[in-house]
């Protein structure tokens, strides 16, 4: 079994082929955050319900038992490894990965939970509402126990706080907005007083969507005009390219690297920087004109958009660890994920190599048994893409139509081994 001991995704580079596939996740929903990191499980938060794959985003499954309000805008870890929920109805907790949920009586007094945020110390800031709009927002700090504190001080206008950023030190910012003030304002909070102190305040022009941070600690915020973000944790903004357009989320994966879901006069698209927004490429292919409201990278690597109303997209490639180069389309060994997957009754398999070399790829069932030989001969550095069919007997070790089920396909190029995972659906 020794190809699924390689059963492991190297860094690859990011092609001019289809970069986006479609999931099966569930569409006519808006696609509010992602949760991952929580040992191969990927969760969604939608405006109705919690959905989770379990097989790296093909297929997908409604995790809402308990829930008291299927609006979800926010998932977190706590430092127990349970999950907690910020629903309209207030958190809920589970501590068997989404199975079930049960709501946590801590003494919240308004419920419509709009934003969280969890430092190392397991200390859990909550932005929430009144839903009906009667009494003012507030902030609460959850450190445990039964009760929570409120810790709405220094927060002015009556505005409520749509987005926490947490930084390396483990301070918490948060981006405020409405009540009666006509502008956006940052905040940080000040454990030795005990309260909020004002970082920045946005320009009355600017609508700002939220708030991302890169490996360095520089912010970047989402706005109706474009991109801008701060070098010195928000106390000055530069512009990051991207007008006019209205930037609907952002997601910083290195030091250096970002993607950006925007819209502008009907047209959304999605767009890729390798140098913190002085010069970008669209990165469309696939998921042409599509709003895209929230980003995540999973435990392996790929990127995954979830869109208004059409469902959770994810990249081909792998793209972890590739973006911290000028040249993202630098060649290195990689073996991309088939497409489409599921299949049938045939798919296709890409892979790369900077030089030239003996190469086999294989497929092979769940129990470990050959079922096709697909390359198995030198080739010169290059990109290749072969077909694979589930009626064809060519290279096929064991004759006959495959039966719907889950499938490997191993790359073998001389020290180099990568396999993937394929289903094959009748």
């Amino acid at each position: 079994m020794k190809y699924l001991a390689s059963f492991f995704f190297l860094i690859s580079s990011i092609t001019a082929q289809t970069f986006w596939q479609k999931t099966n996740a569930p569409e006519n929903l808006t696609i509010n955050s992602f949760f991952t990191g929580t040992k191969g499980n990927i969760f969604i938060s939608t405006d109705d319900g919690i959905y989770r794959s379990i097989d790296g985003g093909i297929e997908w499954e409604e995790k809402s038992t308990g829930l008291a309000d299927k609006h979800v805008n926010n998932i977190i870890k706590d430092t127990n490894d349970n999950l907690i929920a910020g629903t309209r109805a207030g958190l809920f907790e589970s501590s068997d990965y989404g199975e079930s949920w049960i709501q946590l009586n801590i003494g919240l007094t308004l419920t419509d939970v709009r934003a969280m945020a969890i430092r190392n110390d397991g200390e859990i800031f909550i932005s929430v509402v009144d839903s009906q709009f009667v009494y003012p927002p507030t902030i609460y700090l959850y450190s445990g126990g039964d009760t929570v504190e409120e810790i709405y001080n220094g927060i002015i206008g009556e505005s409520f706080v749509k987005n926490f950023l947490t930084d390396n030190n483990d301070s918490v910012f948060a981006l405020s907005g409405g009540g009666i003030i006509l502008y956006d304002i940052l905040y940080k909070w000040e454990d030795m007083n005990h309260q909020w102190i004002q970082v920045s305040q946005f320009s009355s022009a600017l609508e700002i969507g939220g708030l991302a941070k890169n490996r360095k600690d520089y912010f970047f915020a989402p706005n109706n005009n474009g991109l801008i973000k701060s070098i010195d944790k928000g106390l000055s903004w530069l512009p990051a390219d991207l007008y006019p357009n209205q930037v609907l989320s952002v997601i910083a994966e290195s030091e250096t690297s970002l993607f950006a879901g925007t819209y502008y006069f009907g047209q959304s698209g999605l767009y890729y920087s390798p140098d913190n927004g002085e010069t970008w490429d669209s990165k469309n292919e696939g998921i042409e004109n599509i709003p895209v409201l929230s980003f995540a990278f999973d435990e392996e690597g790929y990127l995954f958009a979830g869109t208004y109303l059409q469902g959770v997209y994810k990249s081909r490639d792998i793209l972890t660890g590739i973006t911290d180069k000028n040249d993202i389309g630098e060649m290195s060994f990689y073996l991309n994920q088939n497409y489409p997957n599921p299949f049938n009754p045939s798919t296709k398999i890409s892979w790369q190599l900077p030089v030239g070399s003996w190469q086999t790829l294989k497929i092979y069932d769940m129990l470990g048994n050959e079922v096709a030989t697909l390359v198995d001969e030198y080739r010169p550095a290059g990109t290749y893409e072969v077909e694979f069919s589930s009626h064809s007997n060519e290279g096929r070790s064991a004759a006959g139509e495959l039966p719907s089920g889950i499938y490997f396909y191993s790359l073998t190029i001389e020290s180099y081994s990568a396999t993937k995972k394929m289903i094959l659906l009748r």
